[in-house]
């Protein structure tokens, strides 16, 4: 591999300028020059030692992305993952992904290792289950620059604001002329974002005079039982005319029982959504209220996390509010 003096003898100018322009700060020399010296450059084979130049400047111009390795824990959703890529693309950051499992990830020891291994600047968690209060506290104290997305801690996280979520739900059916209405996932799940859905959705129901029931399983229910469920509910909605359902399978489900039990909707009963994309079944659009994980959730994780590495310190925990993406109000 060339280096930076063969680059320099090859294109007939000092290694100073080969230096600035090859690291991306090349303002002081025409556009010639700089044709010049990344022509001779790449005709000779050179590449850069990221790693010398992190040594030499204390920070590797990169960050880790480490995620759950639980199946269920471990998804993020594809518009973060294309955010975060284009932002990365944008601020000319490399990325490192990998997964760990959550009980390895509790062992504070091996965080030290990851850094190394990595040679990353800083990291973005992304576990949606779990609770790392004593981690964080370790990462902060350690100077580890961290951002928990998608979990809801007191410091150094940025999360969908799921209780917003509800009360928006709520507030959009109240608009429409429900006054029963009900919220519905069809297995248990104790993370916070159903407990905060769920509260935000009942609690500005009830506040505003209207009926609020709560379908939500008890009990974590097989797939093979999803169907019975949504059958269960649709008849026994007594009086309710809407569901705020938890996500996708629970609308996908419900609109397949409710076909076979002649219910028609939206005509007979209105279904919404919360999801990080837009839901529809079968072509056909339910209102949405969208965790904005492909715009202001990736830009502030990745915006703290960059304060943080600048030495910033860490930051009170953001809550990201939903959008509406379809059944706007009319």
């Amino acid at each position: 591999m060339s280096t930076i003096r063969e680059i320099a003898e090859a294109s007939g100018v000092s290694i100073g300028t080969v230096s600035r322009i090859l690291t991306g700060k090349a303002e002081r020399h025409s556009e010639s020059t700089c044709a010049l010296v990344l022509r001779v450059a790449e005709q000779l084979g050179y590449r850069r030692n990221t790693f010398a130049s992190g040594v030499r400047s204390g920070t590797f111009g990169g960050i880790g992305l480490l995620r759950s390795s639980n199946p269920i824990h471990s998804k993020i959703p594809e518009g973060f993952r294309n955010r975060l890529d284009k932002l990365l693309q944008e601020r000319n950051l490399l990325l490192m992904s990998a997964q760990m499992d959550e009980e390895s990830l509790s062992k504070r020891e091996t965080l030290p290792k990851i850094l190394r291994d990595w040679t990353v600047d800083g990291i973005l968690f992304f576990y949606t289950h779990g609770h790392w209060g004593r981690l964080e506290t370790y990462l902060e104290r350690q100077k580890i620059p961290a951002v928990w997305v998608n979990n809801k801690l007191p410091r150094n996280s940025v999360y969908p604001d799921d209780l917003a979520g509800g009360e928006m739900a709520a507030e959009y059916l109240i608009e429409r002329g429900h006054r029963k209405i009900a919220c519905y996932s069809h297995a248990y799940n104790d993370h916070y974002s159903e407990v905060d859905r769920r509260k935000g959705f009942i609690e500005t129901a009830r506040k505003s005079g209207c009926t609020a029931i709560d379908y939500t399983s008890k009990v974590d229910h097989p797939k093979s039982d999803w169907m019975k469920r949504a059958t269960e509910t649709l008849q026994n909605l007594k009086g309710a005319t809407a569901l705020f359902c938890y996500g996708p399978t629970e609308v996908s489900c419900l609109y397949l029982a409710a076909t076979l039990l002649g219910i028609s909707i939206p005509k007979d009963l209105e279904l919404i959504a919360i999801h990080p994309d837009p839901v529809d079944v079968n072509g056909i659009s339910v209102p949405t209220l969208q965790m904005p994980f492909d715009g202001i959730i990736a830009d502030t994780a990745l915006d703290e996390l960059q304060k943080q590495i600048a030495g910033a310190g860490g930051f009170k925990s953001k809550a990201i509010k939903p959008v509406w993406v379809t059944g706007e109000r009319r």
